[in-house]
């Protein structure tokens, strides 16, 4: 049975992210524009900038107590569409980012997205590992000002070519390791929907096989 399913992130989400990111003085995160310190107004604030047609975000929930682990998102609004995820301290070390990761390259390959890139802090050494098992590679490392982290930080920059994954997707549909993902019912995600396969709960079900059973990221 799948492991978390990916849902889109709605207002009262915020209430998560306060308690999961409000103690945290620098985000565990790939994503710029977290906000901190995280409450809940600044966290609603931030899904509401990021449930738009070129921003789709997600809530991480795990199948078995639907507890919230963290988020994942993708902004199609840059030249290479940017990937950015966090999962909460708690959560960290049992492989939830690396699945997240992977249901949400196959949301974007099933749209049409053949590369997609994504930054972590150069000492974020887990991060770099979620993104390497997933098949980014390494592009170097630029300097990027993170106001959550107190400034200019060297991060590194990874990206992968979707090209090639697409028929490994297609592949391992079945393998029964797959998360699921909601669809968002908007008008923005209407062809999103429409191209994942519908399951006989009606929700929409990734088909990359997860390879990651027994990742400790």
């Amino acid at each position: 049975m799948p492991r978390i399913t990916l849902r889109p992130l709605k207002p009262e989400n915020a209430r998560n992210f306060a308690l999961l990111l409000g103690g945290v003085t620098r985000p565990a995160s790939m994503m710029a524009r977290l906000p901190h310190p995280c409450t809940r107004s600044s966290a609603q604030d931030w899904i509401e900038a990021h449930s738009t047609a070129d921003s789709w975000a997600f809530g991480i929930f795990r199948n078995r107590d639907r507890n919230f682990l963290g988020a994942v998102a993708l902004n199609t609004a840059e030249a290479v569409p940017e990937l950015g995820y966090w999962v909460g301290r708690p959560y960290w070390s049992c492989g939830y980012a690396t699945e997240a990761v992977h249901a949400i390259q196959r949301i974007a390959a099933d749209r049409g997205i053949t590369r997609l890139a994504a930054e972590t802090f150069a000492q974020n050494q887990a991060s770099q590992r979620v993104l390497l098992k997933a098949g980014f590679r390494p592009e170097g490392a630029v300097p990027r000002d993170f106001p959550a982290a107190q400034g200019t930080n060297d991060v590194y920059r990874y990206e992968k070519d979707l090209r090639c994954s697409h028929s490994f997707f297609a592949r391992a549909a079945g393998t029964g390791e797959n998360p699921t993902i909601e669809p968002k019912k908007t008008a923005e995600l209407a062809a999103l929907n429409r191209s994942l396969a519908v399951d006989t709960a009606g929700v929409f079900t990734a088909t990359a096989r997860l390879h990651t059973a027994h990742n400790t990221e």
